[in-house]
Formats: C-alpha cells, sequence, structure tokens
C-alpha cells in the first residue's frame, strides 16, 4: 500500500511538472531515452563545510509506463574532499535515498548524477549519461554534536589509524603521517616519515613524540613532526612495549622478560630496572608499562607493580592481594593506563574473558569488573577514559566516576576505532571517516 500511494505521488508530481520551469528549486525532472528522471527533494541545499546536508537527496525513475525502475548510479563531485553515502542496493524500496557530505575546499559545490548505461527509446546506442548537477553550498557553521573530520584530498583512507593527546589527533596512512590541532578547522600538517616508512600503527607519547612502528620496526618522531629516526631495539616484535618520557629518556619491555631497559638516545640500551629480583623472583614476567609524569608503571604476574621515579631512581614495590590475577604473560593481551597513582588495567584471555581491574596505590586497593569486549583505557586532559564503543563512555578522575552516552553519527558504519580526544569522543569507521564530539 505503501508504494502504491508512493506511485500516485510520483505520477501526479510528473503530470504538474512537465515544464522545467515549474519545479520548486530543489527539484529536478528530465526524460532521455527511454527513462524519466527526477530529482523530488534535496537539490539547492546550503551546508556546512564537511558535514552531511539535512536532507538526503531523493532520486526516482519511472520508464514509459510511469513504472518505478532502479538505475546504475554514479555520482561526481567537483569538491574532492566530499562524499556521498547510498544503498546500492535500494534496501529502501524503489527511490535511491542519497546523503551528500559536502567537502571543505570549496564554497559553491556540485554532484553530477551519472547513470551508466542509457539507451534511445528503441534500446540501442547506449551510453554513459550525466543525467543532473546538483549544486549546494558550504556556508554555514558548526553548531554542537558530531563533527565529520575533513582530509586532505586524496588521502586513502581506508588504510588509517589515529592517537591522540591533549593537543592534537595523529593520523597515519599507508604511506604519510598527519597532525591535526584544530578539529573543527581540519587544518593538518604533515609529519617527517622515518625511512622506507610503511605504516602499522601510531602512539603519541608522554614525551609527546609520536611512536610509530612499521614493518621495519620502530621509530621516534619529533613532537614538532620535523624530524624522526629509528629505535635500536634488540629482536623488536609487535608486542614490545615502548614509553618516551618528557625528561629525556625511553623505555621499553618485552614480552616473556623481567627487565626493564632505558636510553637517552633510542640506540644504547641499559638494562635499568630488573623486576623479577626486586620482587624477590615473583614477579618474573611482566604484563604492562605505562607511565604519569616522570613515574613510571611495570605491572607483573602474582600481583605485583613496580613504582619507578625516573628523575630519582626510587622505586617501590607494591603487592596487591587479588587471588585471579591474570597469569597470561603476553603483553599484546593487556592494555594499560596510569592516573596518578592509580592503575587502569585491561586483560583479555585471548578474544575472552575481558576483565577491568582498577589498582590504587595509596591505599593498594583493588576494583574489578567484566568487560563484554576488548575495550581499552585512554588517558586526556588527567581523565581516564574506557569506551565500550564511540557512544558508550566511562569516565575516571583521580576522585570521581561518571557514564556517559551519545547518539551514533548519521551514517556511520561499523566503528572500527575510538578514543578521546579533550575529554570528548573521536572515532573512525570502516570507511576511515572520523567524528568527534562538539558539545
Amino acid at each position: 500500500m505503501k508504494q502504491l500511494h508512493f506511485l500516485i505521488l510520483l505520477i501526479a508530481f510528473v503530470s504538474a511538472c512537465k515544464e522545467e520551469d515549474e519545479l520548486p528549486s530543489d527539484q529536478l525532472s528530465t526524460k532521455i531515452g527511454k527513462y524519466v528522471y527526477q530529482v523530488i527533494e534535496g537539490n539547492k541545499q546550503e551546508g556546512v563545510p564537511g558535514q552531511y546536508l539535512e536532507k538526503e537527496i531523493k532520486i526516482v525513475v519511472l520508464n514509459n509506463e510511469g513504472r518505478i525502475v532502479r538505475r546504475p548510479f554514479d555520482f561526481m563531485v567537483n569538491d574532492q574532499t566530499s562524499e556521498t553515502y547510498f544503498d546500492e542496493f535500494y534496501a529502501s524500496g524503489d527511490t535511491l535515498f542519497l546523503a551528500w557530505k559536502l567537502g571543505c575546499e570549496i564554497v559553491e559545490q556540485e554532484l553530477t548524477i551519472v547513470d551508466n548505461y542509457v539507451c534511445d527509446a528503441f534500446g540501442t546506442n547506449c551510453s554513459e549519461e550525466n543525467i543532473f548537477t546538483l549544486q549546494a553550498t558550504a556556508n554555514k557553521k558548526f553548531e554542537s554534536g558530531w563533527f565529520s573530520v575533513c582530509y586532505p584530498p586524496n588521502i586513502d583512507k581506508s588504510t588509517s589509524h589515529f592517537s591522540t593527546d591533549n593537543d592534537r589527533v595523529i593520523f597515519g596512512t599507508s604511506d604519510q603521517i598527519l597532525s591535526l590541532s584544530d578539529v573543527s578547522s581540519s587544518t593538518w600538517d604533515f609529519v617527517s616519515t622515518p625511512e622506507d616508512y610503511f605504516y602499522n600503527s601510531l602512539q603519541v607519547m608522554s614525551s609527546g613524540e609520536i611512536l610509530s612502528i612499521d614493518s621495519d620496526g620502530a621509530a621516534i618522531i619529533s613532537k614538532n613532526g620535523e624530524s624522526s629516526f629509528r629505535l635500536a631495539i634488540p629482536s623488536f616484535s609487535s608486542s614490545t612495549v615502548i614509553e618516551a618520557l618528557g625528561n629525556g629518556y625511553y623505555f621499553y619491555i618485552k614480552e616473556h622478560q623481567n627487565i626493564l631497559y632505558r636510553s637517552t638516545d633510542g640506540n644504547n640500551w641499559e638494562e635499568y630496572v630488573n623486576v623479577d629480583m626486586i620482587t624477590n623472583y615473583e614477579g618474573r614476567t611482566l604484563q604492562g608499562l605505562s607511565s604519569y609524569g616522570s613515574k613510571l608503571f611495570v605491572v607483573t604476574i602474582n600481583n605485583y607493580v613496580v613504582e619507578i621515579d625516573s628523575d630519582t631512581d626510587e622505586v617501590i614495590v607494591h603487592k596487591f592481594n587479588l587471588n585471579d590475577w591474570p597469569e597470561d604473560g603476553s603483553l599484546s593481551q593487556f592494555n594499560m593506563v596510569a592516573l596518578g597513582k592509580t592503575i587502569f588495567m585491561r586483560y583479555s584471555n585471548f578474544g575472552s574473558d575481558h576483565r577491568a581491574i582498577i589498582l590504587s596505590l595509596n591505599d593498594d586497593s583493588i576494583r574489578t569488573f567484566d568487560l563484554s569486549f576488548w575495550y581499552d583505557f585512554h588517558r586526556s586532559n588527567d581523565e581516564v577514559y574506557l569506551l565500550e564503543s564511540l557512544t558508550s563512555v566511562y569516565r575516571w578522575t583521580e576522585n570521581d566516576s561518571s557514564f556517559h552516552s551519545y547518539d551514533l553519527p548519521k551514517y556511520y558504519t561499523n566503528n572500527s576505532l575510538a578514543g578521546m580526544y579533550n575529554g570528548q569522543p573521536i572515532g573512525q569507521d570502516d570507511n576511515g571517516s572520523v567524528v568527534y564530539f562538539f558539545e
């Protein structure tokens, strides 16, 4: 009944709009070959640069008998930072609903609808045809809510990844690294990449430097992004955990080992702390490494946390009473963040049994709770967050905790990455689109 009602409306629309100059400004209609193409809503809108237009563009095609048909469309834009989102399988029915995300380079933007196979009235002389060119003006200011970040033109978003600190967001693609300090303006800086760089992962360190891990090992990129050098870590593997502090020291731990190593140049390393020895040979396997200020924190099996002041070399050993402390020594199964003298740790037992453990070094108290998935802790602006998804965020300060939920952004597909930036969630979907929440 709904489809019949819609068909009656369309026939009425065609009858009333035979002359193109009679159409409302947001509608278009033309006959090419044996089809009548109609844009029944969405042309000539105004919107925010880099954001989806408020209304979807609705496209309908009728054959000579007045029946709605589906056509193989392509879409071309004059702003290469623009994007389109539509269901090519017409899941919503015979009307094509096209979402147009405006680009950030041009104010007066155009989107051309292309039918890939148009024939004449006799079904011959078939070719690709430009059907309509729609117009939109990117002149509005963004107010609040989910903001979609504009990439520079010709960036391969499909391989990108991001990391954040309090000052910026760092993006890595297959062959380059970019820095973004003002999300709302989408102003990018290109960062120096190590020699023979091929992206794997990125992390902004406590020092503000960027840790890059690729197929050739690990590299440090300077805070200003102008220089980089390779770390010479013996038998480096992807599970190696690295920290860089603001006092000029670099540290690392390796899987199934018990030594914390230190360096001032990333090439010459010394055994800094033998964790096994200072825990009476009970903390023989390291599980995590994190830092806060000049303090380092190493977690081991058998309920130990070793607190190290990297300025004074003072070492304090904390022993916790937790019967089901994880015995796994695989560093890849742990995520660890420090805030003051509180340790936040997530443990996952090879894809199952996900748990969060919160340890207070002030009174050696413990809090644990189960997680439904492999969620990571994040630190931003002296707060720690646990994101169950981009829309469910737990927040801790040194004195308080809270929970906040967000509506999912429009056209956001299969959340791939989520983090925090300046106290608000930032996420990236499977298409590489990055969104940030502005209050």
